[in-house]
């Protein structure tokens, strides 16, 4: 599989290579948007989270919440800095070196924001267990 992908990369157009990047970045700002939601379904079922619930359930989930929101913030600063070298691809100029090094940088990216997306699928899947119980007594006694 980890060939397949490191071939496909290294056969990636430019303009994959761009629509693949404005797509990591649209990504990473629907999940810095998701963060926020996150972070106030905390703050409405803080008592009952307290209340219910051990508290370094809460505790985890705050301070795993805090790490993925870091992670996603650098990840989008690097996706945009990765699209704005592209032109190294496109310039007309044959600096092949220049050209590997970004086609791998690519190849890491995207292992990188694979295992991001696969960890934020996670911890929401986490979230929504923990808080799942509240949601259904907030809808019956309103």
């Amino acid at each position: 599989m980890i060939t397949n992908t490191i071939k496909y990369i290294q056969w990636m157009s430019p303009e994959d290579m761009h629509v693949a990047t404005i797509e990591w970045e649209s990504e990473l700002q629907f999940i810095e948007d998701e963060h926020y939601f996150f972070e106030e379904l905390m703050l409405l079922f803080t008592l009952q989270l307290l209340k219910n619930e051990d508290f370094s359930v809460s505790r985890d989930l705050a301070e795993l919440l805090s790490n993925l929101k870091k992670e996603n913030s650098e990840l989008k600063k690097e996706v945009i800095k990765h699209k704005n070298k592209l032109e190294i691809l496109v310039d007309g100029v044959d600096e092949f070196e220049k050209e590997k090094e970004y086609k791998i940088h690519h190849k890491e990216l995207a292992f990188q924001l694979k295992e991001h997306f696969k960890n934020h699928k996670n911890y929401k899947k986490q979230l929504f267990k923990t808080v799942k119980p509240f949601l259904d007594k907030k809808s019956l006694n309103p």
